[in-house]
């Protein structure tokens, strides 16, 4: 389990590019499935976040 998970979810959801970076550099699953919107690129997404969206991609590749 990614003790990451929630905060990554929340922080995507809500648009705070800096806290999922911070997140992510320190090892967060941004594919962990989990809250309303199912992962943090969905979250990102659905809140409108483009940089957020932009930032897990640029992860994911």
């Amino acid at each position: 389990t990614d003790p990451y998970e929630r905060c990554t979810i929340w922080a995507s959801e809500y648009g705070h590019e800096k806290v999922v970076q911070t997140l992510l550099d320190r090892g967060a699953d941004f594919n962990a499935q989990g809250g309303l919107y199912g992962n943090a690129l969905q979250a990102a997404s659905e809140g409108g976040h483009e940089k957020v969206v932009q930032l897990l991609r640029d992860k994911k590749l």
